[in-house]
């Protein structure tokens, strides 16, 4: 299995925090780091399998930020809730782990990967014009 692409005590640092986080805390975020790392690898698509923590190449660096991000959002709310309600409680929610579209691009610019957008097409024509154009028997005048 790789690596981690973020280091406990690198995330550690950049949360700014003057000693260690609490055990239960530690566990929680090496968990969460190493399904950042694999979410990460996943969306480059194969470009950083050989990248880990210790990694000084700009795009690890990129990264790294962006896997600190992804972790932070992950221990904070582990639910992966956007949305709650506790009159009647109603939740939503989504993945706990998971890049957001600036995130998932940020990646693939750092490792050098494209990103391809499709856009849908329609015309102009309404359809009901479309089927009746399509129903219409085609007849040919000659003439007089």
């Amino acid at each position: 299995m790789a690596e981690a692409l973020l280091s406990l005590t690198q995330h550690e640092t950049l949360l700014g925090r003057a000693r260690p986080l609490p055990e239960h805390k530690r566990a929680q975020a090496e968990a969460v780091i190493a399904a950042v790392s694999a979410e990460v690898r996943r969306i480059a698509e194969g470009e950083l399998d050989d990248v880990d923590h210790t990694s000084t190449s700009a795009a690890a660096a990129e990264v790294r930020l962006i896997v600190h991000a992804m972790v932070l959002r992950g221990t904070t709310n582990p639910r992966g809730l956007s949305s709650e309600r506790i009159g009647d409680w109603q939740g939503q929610g989504m993945r706990p782990v998971y890049a957001t579209d600036e995130e998932m691009s940020a990646i693939r610019a750092a490792v050098g990967l494209k990103d391809i957008r499709s856009v849908p097409l329609a015309g102009d024509m309404p359809q009901r014009l479309l089927d009746e154009a399509a129903a219409a028997p085609y007849r040919l005048h000659l003439g007089d």
